[in-house]
C-alpha cells in the first residue's frame, strides 16, 4: 500500500478496499475502552499549547509518557512541562532527558510519582486492516464549544496503512480537536496501536490531509525507535486508579529507610487521623494513619516530640498551573531527602519557657506557639535546646519542611485543593480556589487543636511562619538536589527562608510550596520554628 494509494486518500479518487477483518473474540464494549482510555490518557502541558499522551511504561515510580514531538517540543529541552493524570495530579516532566525521534514525530519524558497509575497495553498494529475500528482518546484544547478541557474519546475507523512522511504509519477517519495530539489510538480490544499526530487541514510537507483524515504512528515505532522492551499482554484493561482523587494519606513517599538508627532509646508510636478536601472544602475522606517518633524530655517535665521521617523522593516547587503561584517557587526540581526527625508540633511556649527561661510571645498561652521569634533567636533555641539535651538540634532545611509539610501530596495544601479554616489558622476573611470564607482568629491557637498531615504533623499550614536554615534565593536554579540547606557565605544578616503562612495571612500564603524571606534579626507576632534533628544520639 505505497504512494500512490497514499495520494488516493489525501485528495479522492477511485479507491478499491480489502474487507477481511481481524479477529473481534477479543473486542471490548465501547464503556470498558472509554474507561481504559481515561485511565491511560494523560494532559501535557507545555509552555505552548497542550497536548496529549499515554502513559506506556512503569519502572518503579517513574512514569513513561509517550506523545507526539510537535506537542512535547513546546518546552525547549529544561523547560517546565507536565502531564496531568486522571486524578487531576499535575506530575513535572523531566524535559532534561526527554528524548524525541529523528525525523519521527513521537518523542517520551518521564514524571516520578508514588501513586499507582494504569499504564497502557500493547497491540499489535500488523494486525490492523482496512475499516478496522479505532478509538482516539485525549485531552481538546477549551474553545467556545468546550468550556472545560476533559477526556475525549473518539471512534474511528482505518482508512489506509502506508509509510508517510514523519513517521506517520496510517490514515483513520475520526472527529478529532486540537489538543488530541500525542493520544492514544486504541484497538477494539482497548490495546494501543498508534499514537494520534496530525488532523484533517494540517500539511506534512508536501501533503495535506484531506478532511475527514488524521495521520496516526503506529506504535511499532515508537517502541522501535526508543528501544522500549515492552511485551504485548492479552489484552485486559490498565490497572485501576481511584475514580476520585486520592486523599493525601495514600500517596506516600518512597521510604528509604525505615528503621532509622535509634541506639539507645526506643521509638515509641502514635496514631491519628488524617483528613481529605474537596475543591470546595468539604472533607471527604478519613483515614487512620500512625507515625514514629522520638519523646524528647525537657525540664521540669516537659517534653518534645519528635516525628520520624522516612527518606524519598518528591518534587520540590509548584506547577505553573497552581492558583497564586510565584516564580521564586520553581523550577520545580527532584530532590531526595534522608530520614530525619522533626518536631510534631511548632515549639510552644510552654517548651520555650523551659529551655530559654523566658517568653517573648505577644500571644501568651502555654500551649500556643511561640511568637515573636526571629531567625537569630531561634538559632539560639537550637543551640540550648541541643546543649541541654546533647542531642543536634536544629531549624529544617527550606527542602526539608516542604517535604514534611508535603507528607506525600502534590496538591497545594496536604489535605487537597483547598483549606478552610476548620483545618488551618490564616486570615478567613480570604478564600482559595473554590474553597470557602471563614473565620479570622486574629492570633495563635493551641498546637493541638487541627489536623495533622500524613506523617502526623500539626500546623504545616497557617498558625506561625517557621524559619529554615537556608539563606534565601530568587528562585531554585542552582539549588541542592540531597534535602541539605542552602547557604551562602558572606553577610551573615542575609535574608532567611521563612515558610507556611501564619494566622494574619491569607490560604495562598499558606500553600506548601509558598516561600518567603525576612532579615535574621527581624521578628513579628506570626514568627515561629519548628526544630529538625537528623539523628539520634545514643542516651545514658
Amino acid at each position: 500500500m505505497g504512494i500512490q494509494r497514499r495520494q488516493f486518500l489525501l485528495f479522492g479518487g477511485t479507491l478499491f478496499l480489502s474487507l477481511a477483518t481481524s479477529s473481534r473474540s477479543l473486542a471490548k464494549s465501547v464503556d470498558d475502552i472509554r474507561k481504559i482510555a481515561r485511565q491511560i490518557t494523560v494532559k501535557v502541558l507545555t509552555q505552548g499549547p497542550s497536548g496529549s499522551g499515554v502513559l506506556i511504561q512503569k519502572n518503579g515510580p517513574t512514569y513513561t509518557v509517550l506523545t507526539a514531538a510537535h506537542v512535547i517540543k513546546n518546552s525547549n529541552r529544561g523547560e517546565e512541562a507536565y502531564a496531568t493524570t486522571n486524578d487531576g495530579e499535575n506530575h513535572l516532566l523531566d524535559t532534561q532527558s526527554m528524548k524525541t525521534g529523528t525525523n519521527v514525530d513521537i518523542a517520551i519524558a518521564t514524571f516520578f510519582s508514588n501513586k499507582t497509575y494504569g499504564v497502557t497495553d500493547i497491540g499489535e498494529f500488523k494486525s490492523l486492516d482496512i475499516l478496522d475500528e479505532i478509538y482516539v482518546g485525549g485531552y481538546p484544547v477549551a474553545d467556545q464549544g468546550i468550556t472545560v478541557s476533559t477526556i475525549t474519546l473518539t471512534r474511528g475507523e482505518v482508512a489506509s496503512i502506508g509509510p508517510f512522511d514523519d513517521g506517520y504509519g496510517f490514515s483513520y477517519t475520526a472527529v478529532t480537536k486540537a489538543g488530541m495530539s500525542g493520544g492514544p489510538i486504541l484497538n477494539k480490544a482497548g490495546q494501543l496501536v498508534g499514537i494520534h499526530g496530525r488532523a484533517a487541514g494540517q500539511r506534512l510537507k508536501q501533503f495535506r490531509l484531506k478532511d475527514g483524515l488524521n495521520l496516526g504512528i503506529p506504535v511499532d515505532t515508537a517502541l522501535e525507535v526508543f528501544g522500549l522492551d515492552l511485551q504485548r499482554t492479552a489484552p485486559t484493561a490498565a490497572t485501576s486508579p481511584a475514580t476520585e482523587p486520592q486523599p493525601p494519606a495514600t500517596n506516600e513517599p518512597v521510604e528509604e529507610n525505615a528503621n532509622p538508627p535509634t541506639p539507645g532509646s526506643t521509638l515509641a508510636r502514635f496514631t491519628f487521623e488524617v483528613l481529605g478536601v474537596n475543591d470546595k472544602g468539604q472533607v471527604r475522606k478519613r483515614k487512620q494513619q500512625s507515625a514514629q517518633y522520638y519523646r524528647q524530655t525537657l525540664v521540669n517535665g516537659g517534653v518534645l516530640d519528635m516525628v520520624f521521617i522516612p527518606g524519598g523522593q518528591f518534587n520540590m516547587g509548584s506547577p505553573v498551573t497552581e492558583a497564586h503561584r510565584a516564580s521564586n517557587e520553581g523550577p520545580k526540581h527532584l530532590v531526595n531527602v534522608p530520614s530525619f526527625f522533626i518536631g510534631k508540633y511548632p515549639i510552644t511556649q510552654a517548651q520555650w519557657q523551659a529551655i530559654m527561661g523566658d517568653n517573648p510571645s505577644k500571644f501568651q498561652e502555654a500551649n500556643h506557639p511561640v511568637d515573636q521569634v526571629s531567625w537569630f533567636l531561634a538559632e539560639e533555641f537550637c543551640q540550648t535546646l541541643s546543649a541541654v539535651t546533647g542531642q543536634d538540634y536544629r531549624l529544617p532545611s527550606e527542602a526539608e519542611w516542604e517535604y514534611a509539610a508535603r507528607a506525600g501530596t502534590n496538591t497545594p495544601f496536604h489535605f487537597g485543593e483547598t483549606i478552610t479554616t476548620d483545618l488551618a489558622n490564616y486570615d478567613g476573611n480570604y478564600a482559595y480556589g473554590k474553597g470557602p470564607k471563614g473565620t479570622f482568629r486574629q492570633r495563635t491557637i493551641g498546637v493541638d487543636q487541627l489536623a495533622g498531615n500524613a506523617f502526623g504533623l500539626y500546623n504545616m499550614h497557617g498558625q506561625v511562619w517557621e524559619w529554615c536554615l537556608d539563606h534565601w534565593h530568587d528562585n531554585y536554579k542552582g539549588a541542592p538536589t540531597d534535602g541539605t540547606a542552602w547557604i551562602e557565605k558572606g553577610d551573615p544578616k542575609m535574608q532567611r527562608v521563612r515558610r507556611g503562612g501564619s494566622w494574619y495571612d491569607s490560604p495562598h500564603a499558606c500553600r506548601s510550596s509558598f516561600r518567603y524571606r525576612s532579615y535574621p534579626y527581624t521578628y513579628r507576632s506570626s514568627f515561629g520554628l519548628r526544630v529538625a534533628l537528623q539523628v539520634l544520639k545514643p542516651t545514658a
